[in-house]
């Protein structure tokens, strides 16, 4: 009962169609107690074959994108897109280390059911808990990449949809040309959310110009304080912020491009 009503105030709170009894049991309990921020609210939602979320640090961007949107797809429980059979979905990060720590170890993880997930993911590091592929009991299947890898492993086949979080730094739009290639089904999307911290004139080029096909959301540090029923203490919140320099505050808060400090001349002492 308790988990019939957890879900009725999920649907409430995000929106989206009835789900049967037996995805209500395999979606697992983060899944469905998850209550999105003001910016993921409506990410959700998108119907656009390109999401775009940035945020500052602690935002809660890649809890939305990774934990809970990823998740929700790969378990066909999504309110608002459709999760086609034996879905091919990938989740992308800058480096290897980002993959098994941030991707798997702290959002995939946590908000897949340990039931769902048939054996052992397939481990490129086994040892650091780096996977390269985990393979659901639904028939969904969820692959691991990383732009240090370089472009050409992002080439081959179409994939149902493509989760990125953070920037990558090497060849970035290089590696978004080659995923942007591998959405050729009629149902593909991708769904990045980053902090802009690295200067990519393509991206913020891309982003200003508000291509129909791109939906941009903004997640702010401060919506995800606890005064304002977020995650982050009040208190840890205006420690950030006070240690970070005017110049950066616009990106380290609200998600916005704006000047670096140290990101090109890491010498540069203020």
């Amino acid at each position: 009962m308790i988990r019939r009503l957890t879900i009725t105030t999920l649907i409430l709170i995000i929106g989206g169609a009835m789900l049967s009894d037996g995805q209500i049991d395999g979606a697992g309990s983060k899944l469905l107690t998850y209550k999105p921020l003001p910016a993921p609210r409506e990410f959700h939602r998108d119907q656009s074959i390109f999401r775009w979320m940035f945020g500052g640090n602690r935002s809660g961007k890649s809890e939305a994108n990774i934990g809970w949107d990823l998740c929700a797809y790969a378990m066909g429980v999504h309110p608002w897109r459709i999760t086609p059979p034996n879905a091919e979905i990938w989740a992308v990060a800058d480096e290897l280390p980002l993959v098994g720590k941030l991707l798997w170890r702290e959002k995939i993880k946590a908000y897949l059911p340990p039931e769902a997930i048939i054996g052992e993911p397939i481990w490129l590091k086994s040892s650091l808990e780096i996977p390269i592929q985990i393979n659901l009991v639904n028939g969904n299947t969820i692959e691991f990449k990383a732009g240090n890898q370089g472009r050409t492993s992002f080439e081959g086949r179409a994939i149902d949809a493509i989760y990125q979080d953070e920037q990558i730094k090497r060849n970035s739009e290089g590696i978004f040309t080659e995923m942007q290639a591998r959405l050729e089904k009629p149902h593909s999307f991708f769904a990045g959310s980053m902090t802009p911290i690295h200067p990519q004139p393509w991206l913020s080029d891309r982003i200003e110009e508000a291509r129909p096909n791109d939906g941009i959301y903004y997640a702010n540090l401060n919506d995800n304080r606890v005064s304002r029923g977020g995650h982050v203490a009040d208190e840890r919140v205006d420690m950030m912020i006070a240690e970070w320099a005017l110049e950066v505050q616009e990106t380290r808060i609200k998600g916005y491009f704006a000047s670096f400090i140290g990101a090109v001349y890491k010498s540069f002492n203020r």
